[in-house]
């Protein structure tokens, strides 16, 4: 079994290895790589010189220097593949950028489907339903662009995965001390790389821990995991502004000469919304042509499994499945709240990749009790053939509701 195992999740990675990006595809992987190289070649988050090769509007000028408006461990860690190379003498190149996006997205990303299926391993599943759901999950989900190229979101869907995994090994199994420390681990990491939906992952698990019957000492060490990456990531944000908010909330670092970056593109500046036009944004963020459920389809299955974990009171699994409910529903309420520009330029809406494989787990309870299954399997092919459409460019849409991103891949793919 371990070797259909391995093979499982070889076919996966190298299925990423044809189709991962060698080139910078927007101002948002370009900022990231920029970033990269500057800490390689100069040891400094200062991207002045680096801009000079690889351009980007996500810049933010500060005490006379400019650096990327990205929060700065992630970056740190996406460094690696190059400061290992550039220690053999590699220079920056469309090579870098590959292996970068190989080694750190996509196969974060493996390592996201096999903790959903040792998720679904928890469970009375058969091996084909199992590998069923790696596999939607891993290519009829916006998983699978994101997976493919420099972002943030892809990489903390890894370390919100394996948290969930935790989570409800907790509830099905016995615990150890370990569990929570690694546990806190990746909710602290995942909060330095992805702001908002680790925020709200460590907010919510964190009282659910506080209001449970726990031993003090697995607290403590759960905590102690969340403290250990929060407290890098403050020193290094306190390094470059000189306080503990982070760089895009600064909007005085964005009012510059030639700043291309408005204060509309920038995630948690507070925005002004009636009522009406509220509605409407969550409805594009969900339904619409930049929508969640619009580009993965198969994930409206999962919410109904999801409700029904959490109404079935036999469930091992009905308060890890609270909190997810909670988690998702807080970051969509922040995003429809304090954004306006969809998540910018780029296909479907990729500020939720993030929770993405933990909502799609959800769908391994279909086969634990088939029901509609003509539509299931409907919905899956629909949600893989737009996740392949997204794999031509997960960069591809201007920042208008008005923008169709499905027809502008389609449009290029026939052009090309």
């Amino acid at each position: 079994m371990i070797k259909k195992e391995l093979v499982l999740f070889l076919f996966c990675f190298i299925i990423y290895a044809i189709l991962t990006k060698s080139s910078i595809g927007s101002w948002n992987d370009a900022s990231r790589f920029a970033t990269i190289k500057s800490l390689v070649e100069e040891h400094s988050f200062i991207i002045d010189n680096a801009l000079e090769t690889i351009p980007t509007g996500d810049k933010a000028f500060i005490n006379g220097h400019f650096y990327s408006d990205k929060p700065p461990v992630f970056s740190i860690m996406a460094a690696l593949p190059y400061f290992l190379l550039n220690l053999f003498g590699a220079e920056f190149s469309s090579f870098i950028v590959y292996i970068t996006n190989l080694f750190v997205i996509g196969l974060s990303s493996v390592i996201t489907l096999v903790f959903i299926y040792k998720s679904c391993s928890l469970f009375n599943l058969e091996y084909k339903h199992k590998i069923s759901i790696v596999l939607i999950t891993g290519f009829a989900t916006l998983l699978f662009p994101y997976s493919l190229t420099l972002n943030n979101h892809a990489f903390a869907a890894m370390l919100l995965t394996v948290s969930f995994y935790l989570l409800i090994k907790m509830q099905v199994h016995q615990s150890f001390i370990r569990d929570f420390f690694i546990l806190g681990f990746c909710l602290g990491l995942a909060t330095t790389v992805d702001l908002v939906s680790g925020g709200i992952f460590i907010a919510v698990i964190s009282i659910y821990f506080a209001l449970t019957k726990i031993s003090i000492n697995k607290k403590i060490i759960y905590l102690l995991g969340i403290f250990l990456p929060l407290f890098i990531h403050l020193i290094l944000n306190i390094s470059i502004t000189g306080d503990l908010k982070p760089v895009h909330l600064h909007e005085e670092y964005f009012q510059y000469s030639g700043a291309q970056l408005t204060t509309t593109g920038l995630s948690g500046i507070s925005t002004t919304k009636n009522l009406f036009y509220l509605f409407w944004y969550t409805f594009h963020l969900l339904f619409g042509l930049r929508g969640l459920f619009l580009y993965s389809p198969i994930l409206l299955f999962a919410v109904y499994y999801l409700l029904k974990q959490i109404k079935n009171t036999g469930s091992k699994i009905i308060n890890p499945s609270k909190i997810i409910l909670i988690c998702i529903t807080l970051i969509i309420a922040y995003y429809a709240l304090f954004t306006k520009n969809l998540s910018g330029i780029n296909y479907g809406v990729r500020w939720f990749v993030s929770f993405t494989p933990i909502l799609s787990f959800y769908n391994s309870f279909f086969f634990l009790q088939v029901k509609a299954r003509k539509i299931f399997y409907l919905l899956t092919g629909i949600s893989l053939i737009i996740a392949l459409i997204g794999v031509y460019d997960p960069w591809s849409a201007m920042m208008s509701v008005r923008n169709f991103p499905i027809a502008e891949n389609l449009k290029n793919i026939i052009s090309f």
